[in-house]
């Protein structure tokens, strides 16, 4: 009995790393590591979250760090499912959360952050 193997195109190259524009070059010597999200949860009564929005956006103004602001009362229920699958909770806006790769964080909850804390949770110096 023959066995059949399956051969590449001539022309064909393995992608390198797959990032939300299509295919991207790897660094040389590692892995290619997609900036983190970050998801700003608030919504329309909250006392805090103009201050968090505020310095959410004075931390990572300057990076290529996606920032999303997401209205609790309008959320997505894909992002709703994908919260509920991580094990996070959102019991107080406005609520901060990092997602790195499929995984989500919540880092701050209820209360505003610094400035430090946001851009270290976020992998930014």
């Amino acid at each position: 009995m023959r066995q059949a193997f399956y051969s590449a195109p001539t022309n064909w190259q393995w992608p390198v790393a797959l990032g939300s524009g299509g295919c991207v070059e790897q660094p040389p010597g590692g892995l290619l590591i997609s900036p983190s999200t970050v998801y700003l949860i608030t919504q329309e009564n909250c006392a805090n979250c103009p201050a968090a929005k505020a310095v959410v956006h004075e931390a990572l103004s300057d990076t290529d760090v996606p920032v999303k602001i997401i209205n609790l009362d309008d959320m997505d229920p894909d992002l709703e499912f994908r919260l509920l699958e991580n094990q996070l909770f959102v019991a107080s806006t406005p609520s901060i959360i990092i997602e790195r790769g499929s995984t989500l964080k919540m880092i701050h909850s209820g209360e505003v952050p610094t400035i430090d804390q946001v851009r270290s949770a976020a992998g930014v110096s």
